[in-house]
């Protein structure tokens, strides 16, 4: 299915993140790798939505965020709404 949207342009991209397969591979590596990218689409506007794994993934993935783009930041983004988060 988000082979299909990407294919129809709704996604321009698209990682896919398995911990418990084979070795594994997390969000909070691959948003890591895109920094550049994760910049550039918060400048344009982009809501970070984060549902999952408090322990892990989620304190992980505020991390990477805070660290890419700074504790401000992600702060504002926050409170304006552009980060949610439902995390368990």
């Amino acid at each position: 299915e988000t082979e299909a949207w990407k294919v129809d342009g709704h996604l321009a991209r698209v990682d896919l993140a398995f911990s418990r397969d084979g070795e594994g591979s997390y969000v909070q590596d691959y948003l890591r790798a895109a920094t550049d990218a994760l910049r550039g689409w918060m400048q344009r506007g982009a809501v970070i939505h984060v549902c999952g794994s408090l322990q892990g993934m989620a304190e992980g993935v505020d991390q990477v965020l805070r660290t890419a783009l700074g504790d401000e930041v992600v702060e504002t983004l926050l409170e304006n709404g552009r980060y949610r988060r439902d995390v368990y």
